[in-house]
């Protein structure tokens, strides 16, 4: 019954929409941002849009595009990392 009740909360906490976007290169905050405003925000060698409370990289000068092809987030402890450009966008 406990192991329920903890799968339960471990489920439905992992659901739970963040509110801030936070933009780490190098282990440095660039940007920690709101999620319910509407951004473009432009680093070297990557595009970040934030767009009606989802986040995705939207350009890259790196030459997998990873970071592009990946889904949008908006939920609390996802990701987006560029490993070429050192870049990580996160969901706070």
């Amino acid at each position: 019954m406990l192991t329920a009740v903890i799968l339960i909360f471990v489920i439905n906490f992992s659901n739970i929409s963040g509110k801030t976007v936070v933009i780490k290169s190098e282990n440095e905050i660039l940007y920690e941002v709101s999620l319910s405003k509407n951004r473009v925000i432009e680093l070297d060698g990557n595009t970040v849009e934030i767009k009606n409370g989802c986040v995705d990289v939207t350009k890259a000068d790196c030459k997998n595009q990873i970071c592009v092809k990946h889904k949008k987030i908006s939920k609390k402890g996802e990701s987006i990392v560029c490993l070429p450009n050192r870049v990580i966008v996160e969901i706070k």
